[in-house]
């Protein structure tokens, strides 16, 4: 006999993507009625049938950790900060790269048994195409952070897991990963998983700006925020520059900050058509605020510290009066720039640090690659916090 369970939860899964009914008592996620409708139009999904979990072959996943080693590497030491908020709460942490293979995994050794009989295991696709809906392939799929709670799995042998998925983006934007948090044994409300969700979706963002900083690391790094002393935490925006200020790369909070509709709108102006200074271009060894020589210091530096920096057509003041964090220092106002970025320690020497002209000891920073930030208001402990 069929288990009722499954056949009822069969049976609204292909009412509503056929579009018989409603959603039923309890209002169902917009994001995962489009996914049960994809499931059986598209894929050709059942959600009674037993599939056996889809693994690649042990090379064919070797191959693919070697590709995204620098993800791996910096997303691991993230996961194992958050799993330390997380632990003892049945979750375990998975990343993913675009297609939906699971590439590593945090998990309490205790639990993996669960884990492996549910086909969460490395190496296993958890896209739609194979799995349905999930938190992992449904959040491939739309390209945005997606929970997907107990009975709004497609496939009824998922409807015991709760999953929570964040994309992560390489610095050009495009899809690279997703970092999700699972459950085998969901007890809980879905309301109740807004909080793991916000968690995942946080260690997301983190591994996505350690990435871009990362790749940019030649680059001259501009990091902005309408509020100075947020400038260099996690959402700032981040601008990469070329020897002759052309901007060459531009993350996803900086897109939102400059109300752009995407970072193409920005990606090949010049500093100066985004903000209301200019640039010149040049070498390095520029002269220092106090007519000494600052080596390593270059055109685009010299330039920023010496200026107001404004959103073009909106003059709201962004970052002014730029120091050097050694002058900054001098005035007793910071201390040594030092951040943990996905728990590694960086110590980043001389940084580009701002200060409004108005508003008192306020500060913010255009950071060099990987700079930190500091202020009167922020210890060593709390930008740690900050960004993990």
């Amino acid at each position: 006999m069929a288990d009722p369970t499954v056949a009822r939860h069969a049976d609204r899964v292909l009412r509503v993507a056929q579009d018989m009914v409603s959603e039923g008592p309890v209002a169902l996620d917009k994001s995962i009625g489009d996914s049960w409708r994809r499931c059986v139009r598209d894929y050709s999904l059942d959600p009674v049938r037993i599939y056996s979990p889809a693994v690649i072959s042990t090379g064919d996943l070797r191959d693919r950790q070697v590709q995204h080693e620098q993800l791996i590497q910096i997303a691991s030491a993230e996961m194992d900060c958050l799993y330390e908020q997380i632990s003892g709460s049945g979750y375990a942490l998975l990343l993913t790269d675009a297609s939906g293979v699971i590439l590593c995994e945090k998990i309490d050794p205790t639990l993996k048994s669960l884990f492996r009989s549910a086909g969460l295991l490395i190496g296993a696709d958890w896209s739609e195409l194979h799995e349905g809906t999930n938190g992992i392939g449904t959040c491939i799929t739309v390209d945005g952070p997606v929970t997907v709670h107990r009975s709004e799995h497609f496939r009824a042998r998922h409807i015991g897991l709760s999953c929570s998925g964040a994309p992560i983006h390489d610095p050009s934007g495009t899809l690279l990963a997703v970092l999700d948090a699972s459950t085998v044994a969901a007890r809980d409300t879905r309301s109740s998983q807004a909080h793991t969700m916000a968690l995942v979706s946080l260690s997301a963002q983190l591994i996505e700006k350690c990435i871009f900083l990362q790749h940019h690391q030649a680059a001259t790094i501009v990091r902005f925020h309408a509020r100075p002393e947020l400038v260099n935490l996690l959402h700032d925006g981040s601008l990469a520059l070329a020897m002759d200020g052309t901007i060459v790369a531009a993350d996803a909070t900086a897109t939102r900050l400059l109300a752009t509709r995407s970072r193409s709108e920005l990606v090949g102006k010049s500093f100066d058509e985004v903000f209301d200074t200019r640039v010149e271009a040049g070498g390095t060894d520029a002269t220092h605020r106090d007519g000494g020589a600052r080596s390593g210091e270059t055109a685009i530096e010299r330039n920023l510290r010496r200026q107001y920096l404004h959103i073009g057509d909106r003059g709201q003041v962004v970052l002014a009066d730029i120091l050097w964090c050694d002058d900054a220092r001098r005035d007793g106002d910071v201390d040594q720039p030092f951040v943990t970025t996905a728990g590694c320690h960086h110590d980043l020497g001389p940084g580009l640090f701002v200060r409004r002209r108005r508003g008192g000891s306020r500060r913010g920073c255009v950071g060099r690659p990987g700079g930190g930030r500091t202020g009167k208001t922020g210890d060593r402990t709390a930008r740690q916090q900050e960004f993990r």
